[in-house]
């Protein structure tokens, strides 16, 4: 049986540089695979602009740990992604997972034009389920106009005033693929 759990990611903070792993554009995985992944570019709102900055935040539960699987994720311009309130380069955000509730945040910064982000991860947990992870309009989102609320990547944080992320197109939409 596969379960299906979609995560929300968050942004906030001025224009910073990117992490070293990032790299602009479609990752790889979404070109190869565009046709299987059920992931969504999102936003906090259906337009973004020039030097914004969002959050995004999802919850998930795993009953045990991960054994085997990857998370890919891409964001125009700069992302920082989370997990659990530590940041995190995707090629350990699996072996990160804990057993229990998890929270995955990620900082977008859009510096010019089209901004957006998209994850999407395959895991098999040691208890031999499966998981699913999918950004899309689950997601939580804040406009970090507003201002970053203090802890907004941790995992107690309360996000019930957030919204729900916006979808802008899926893995194939332009200016992304």
């Amino acid at each position: 049986m596969k379960t299906v759990f979609l995560l929300a990611v968050a942004a906030v903070g001025s224009i910073a540089a990117a992490p070293l792993w990032q790299t602009p554009g479609l990752i790889g995985e979404l070109k190869l695979d565009r046709e299987r992944t059920a992931s969504r570019w999102i936003w906090t709102n259906g337009r973004p602009r020039d030097n914004e900055v969002a959050l995004f935040r999802f919850a998930f539960e795993a009953d045990s740990p991960v054994s085997s699987g990857r998370l890919s994720f891409a964001s125009d311009d700069i992302g920082h992604l989370y997990l659990n309130g530590t940041e995190i380069h995707p090629s350990r955000f699996a072996a990160a997972v804990k057993p229990g509730r998890n929270v995955m945040a990620v900082c977008v910064t859009n510096v010019y034009s089209m901004g957006g982000m998209i994850a999407f991860g395959d895991f098999t947990l040691k208890s031999g389920r499966t998981l699913g992870l999918r950004s899309c309009a689950a997601f939580k989102a804040w406009d970090a106009g507003k201002g970053a609320p203090e802890g907004w990547e941790r995992t107690d944080f309360d996000d019930a005033a957030w919204a729900p992320a916006v979808e802008l197109g899926d893995a194939r939409m332009r200016p992304f693929s």
